[in-house]
C-alpha cells in the first residue's frame, strides 16, 4: 500500500487562508462549504462540516474540474476562466481561481436558496483577501 502523499502546502498558508475562510464562514450562512485547493488537488485550507464534507475530497475534485474546464478553454481559445458555476436543486457550487497564477482554485458550496449574485459577489471578495495574503508566494516558491 502506498503511502499519502505529504503536503507541498506551507502551514503558515495554511494557517492564514484558514482564518480567512474560517471568519466568512461565520459571515455567511448560506455557506456550506469552502475550500482552497492547489492546483494537484492538495487542501491548503477548509471551512466545512467534515461529517458531511471531505475536503480531501472536495479539493482533489475542485482540482479535476478547473483542469477540464481549463482544457475547454484551449479548445475553443479562451486564455483564462474567471469562475465556474454549477447550479442544481440542492445548491449552487462556484469555482474560482485565486490570484493572477491560479495556481490555487476556491471553492465554495452555498444551499438552496441562496442568492446566486451574493455567492458570486462573496466568492470574488474571498478570493481577493486569499490572493491578498502574503502566504501565498510561500507557495509560488514551492511550485
Amino acid at each position: 500500500m502506498n503511502a499519502p502523499a505529504s503536503s507541498p502546502v506551507p502551514a503558515e498558508l495554511t494557517q492564514a487562508a484558514s482564518a480567512v475562510l474560517a471568519r466568512y464562514a461565520e459571515l455567511l450562512p448560506e455557506l456550506s462549504a469552502a475550500t482552497l485547493a492547489t492546483l494537484d488537488g492538495f487542501t491548503i485550507a477548509s471551512a466545512l462540516d467534515p461529517a458531511r464534507y471531505s475536503p480531501t475530497r472536495l479539493s482533489a475534485m475542485t482540482s479535476t474540474v478547473m483542469s477540464v474546464v481549463r482544457a475547454l478553454g484551449r479548445e475553443v481559445r479562451f486564455n483564462t476562466c474567471n469562475r465556474l458555476v454549477l447550479e442544481t436543486d440542492g445548491g449552487t457550487m462556484v469555482f474560482q481561481p485565486v490570484g493572477r497564477s491560479a495556481i490555487v482554485q476556491l471553492c465554495m458550496t452555498t444551499g438552496h436558496g441562496a442568492l446566486l449574485g451574493r455567492a458570486l459577489w462573496e466568492t470574488s471578495r474571498i478570493a481577493e483577501e486569499l490572493a491578498a495574503l502574503p502566504a501565498l508566494s510561500l507557495l509560488d516558491a514551492t511550485a
